[in-house]
């Protein structure tokens, strides 16, 4: 938090934005897009069956943190044809179309459970989690990053401090309602190829039946203005 302060108050707690006299017409995104410096987004939306219906607690929670609880998570991570699902889109995804594939899973378990099915179907596949050792992790990472490895499943880890600029394709299994998480999760792949990453990258929207959801806008659709709506 002290770092974050001061690096606020260097900039005069001000939001930076690009000179329009550079971007023209074109909004940020597009402009860091078209130099390169952002990949282009090929966005899609996968409806799994998963329903859950959200008690007084699990409402309130969301209402209060603006994020959905673990319980939740868990209830979902837990849900064997949702996760089949979202390996039948991992799978296409890492080998049919040969992508690098980073998949953000709701529960350490689900991460791990993913991981298992995906390389008993024949795709290289890992799990990092929070609970990974950090010589384990490393490793991971740096497979997945050489190519040996074509998808990272993860849970509470690489929405910061991870660095793969090849990653090709980002899939968000894991729901949330805060912007800025949503981001760095997608931001993984973001990399444009004027600074060493891709020139494109696919993320997929997993999008499951969550009954009593509080008013608040699912995250994913704010950047509908900027990476056009999911297909």
């Amino acid at each position: 938090m002290a770092q974050t302060k001061a690096l606020s108050d260097f900039y005069g707690n001000r939001k930076l934005t690009i000179d329009q006299r550079l971007t023209g017409e074109r909004n940020s995104i597009e402009y860091l897009q078209d130099r390169g410096v952002l990949s282009s987004v090929e966005r899609m939306r996968l409806n799994t069956s998963a329903t859950v219906n959200l008690d007084a607690e699990a409402v309130r929670l969301i209402s209060d943190l603006l994020d959905i609880s673990p319980k939740v998570l868990a209830e979902l991570g837990n849900n064997a044809q949702r996760t089949l699902e979202v390996v039948a889109a991992v799978e296409k995804l890492a080998l049919i179309d040969k992508k690098q594939t980073i998949v953000f899973c709701p529960s350490k378990q689900n991460a791990s459970d993913m991981a298992l099915v995906l390389r008993e179907r024949g795709c290289a596949a890992r799990a990092v989690t929070g609970e990974t050792p950090p010589s384990d992790r490393r490793e991971s990472i740096e497979d997945f990053k050489n190519g040996s490895v074509r998808v990272l499943t993860n849970f509470g880890v690489l929405t910061t401090g991870f660095d793969a600029p090849k990653t090709e394709a980002v899939v968000v299994a894991r729901p949330t309602t805060s912007v800025v998480l949503y981001s760095q999760m997608v931001g993984r792949g973001l990399r444009g190829k004027s600074v060493g990453g891709t020139p494109s990258c696919t993320v997929v929207d997993v999008v499951d039946n969550i009954v009593n959801l509080p008013n608040v806008p699912q995250a994913f659709t704010y950047f509908d203005e900027h990476f056009g709506e999911a297909k």
